[in-house]
């Protein structure tokens, strides 16, 4: 049972790392081990832990369902990041590179499918836009870090190597075909009362808060873009649905040459993961079940663009008139 498991863990590391990456510096650096203790791993002569085995298949994007055996459909594995760290930069730059692997993962694929429901602006969306970065950033770390009650944005000051990050899960995001979005019709309430809440505290100042909204603004103009193209500026196509029904379940459907997963967002934006097939074709069935409540509105049905669009211009500008 041991040597088998090794096997199993090892033959699936070999046909997913990199032409040029060796495995033993993989494991080391992985799960901190010793070049010693990466041998005895690798030569069977003690067994990977089963929090190796999901580190490592969250890291190469394979299956530990697959890799220890998991076919009776009766359980899947999921995977949730947690905070190891109580450095910020570290814990969001982790979150950064995992959402950039996985874009890269659905760029370089043959074939690739990603279909996303979003109650609120999806990350993609807005990521480009330098103050509601900050802003999210601001926000995550007042959810999961220890700060001063009177934490103010304008103490933060984002990170380089974040920004790093930022650009390169922007360069594989913006180059992956065929994306389907299903957004709630109001998908810009939820961060126009974050970004209150915090200005209502004096936690964001007004100039702060005016550079927010502008950008806002600028993302409705980004998205009105889309659905009259289908396009984005890379080229890439992208097909956006309105619900009928409120979205309560904020997750995804990837596929990329044959590997499935499922990612779930609950209260941040680090998601659950699985890779379980079963697990994940339960979850696309889910997703085509709510376009059957979705209308397309790229490229088609003029009338229900005007009538999101505006509806989220208006959440943005109420903005001000709710301050006053």
């Amino acid at each position: 049972m041991k040597e088998s498991l090794n096997q199993k863990v090892v033959s699936a590391i070999y046909e997913s790392l990199p032409e040029k990456e060796r495995i033993i510096p993989f494991l080391c650096d992985l799960l901190d081990l010793s070049r010693e203790s990466a041998y005895r791993r690798v030569r069977n002569s003690i067994p990977f832990t089963f929090e190796e085995v999901a580190a490592i298949s969250i890291k190469l994007g394979i299956s530990a369902d697959d890799i220890i055996g998991q076919h009776n459909n009766k359980r899947a594995f999921f995977d949730l990041y947690l905070n190891g760290t109580s450095d910020p930069i570290e814990s969001y730059g982790k979150l950064l590179q995992n959402m950039a692997d996985i874009s890269q993962k659905l760029r370089k694929a043959n074939e690739s499918e990603m279909i996303a429901s979003s109650s609120r602006i999806p990350f993609a969306f807005s990521m480009q836009y330098e103050n509601i970065r900050k802003f999210r950033y601001f926000k995550w770390i007042h959810q999961t870090h220890e700060v001063p009650i009177n934490f103010y944005l304008s103490d933060l000051t984002f990170p380089s190597q974040l920004e790093t990050l930022y650009k390169n899960y922007m360069y594989n995001y913006m180059r992956v075909n065929n994306i389907k979005f299903i957004l709630d019709k109001n998908t810009f309430l939820p961060t126009t009362e974050e970004v209150l809440y915090y200005h209502k505290r004096k936690l964001i100042n007004d100039n702060e808060f005016l550079a927010i909204q502008k950008e806002l603004l600028l993302v409705v103009d980004g998205i009105e873009q889309l659905l009259q193209t289908g396009v984005n500026e890379a080229g890439s196509n992208i097909y956006i649905y309105l619900s009928a029904l409120p979205i309560e379940s904020n997750c995804a459907y990837l596929e990329y040459d044959g590997t499935t997963c499922a990612r779930y967002w609950s209260y941040t934006f680090n998601p659950i993961v699985v890779f379980n097939k079963e697990a994940c074709t339960l979850q696309k069935k889910w997703l085509e079940s709510l376009l059957k409540y979705s209308t397309l509105i790229t490229k088609s049905n003029e009338y229900l663009q005007a009538e999101f669009l505006n509806a989220q211009r208006k959440f943005i500008t109420d903005m001000t008139e709710s301050e006053v």
